[in-house]
């Protein structure tokens, strides 16, 4: 396993969903950024499972989706067969998980700044 530091934001446990994530794990979306010119638009994603390493007590219930958060811990590729096709899933099972930036935070920054009044 591979130390990592993951600088991410919480997604929904389920795909077109908005059932919560469980206390015990919830996903990441890290958006990878690419530069055309003087505007920049996201290239790639990689998708995370975020678990609670061993002996760690992680309360993921206090992230909710959107929030940008910090994640240090050992990643792992996990793999499993679901109908014959084998799928791979990038886990990482946190020492710690730090809020950046709340959701509420961010979208009324991004209210403010499309109004046209500067975020700074």
């Amino acid at each position: 396993m591979a130390e990592i530091i993951v600088i991410a934001y919480v997604s929904e446990w389920k795909r077109e969903s908005t059932d919560l994530h469980p206390n015990w794990a919830m996903k990441l979306t890290e958006p990878h950024y690419k530069k055309s010119g003087e505007t920049s638009f996201i290239a790639a994603r990689t998708y995370y499972t975020v678990q609670a390493g061993w002996e760690v007590e992680i309360d993921f219930t206090k992230f909710k989706v959107g929030d940008k958060v910090k994640v240090s811990g050992k990643q792992l590729m996990e793999s499993r067969e679901w109908k014959g096709k084998t799928y791979n899933t990038l886990t990482i099972r946190a020492d710690s998980v730090e809020l950046v930036q709340s959701s509420n935070s961010q979208a009324s920054a991004q209210r403010a700044f499309a109004s046209g009044d500067e975020p700074f």
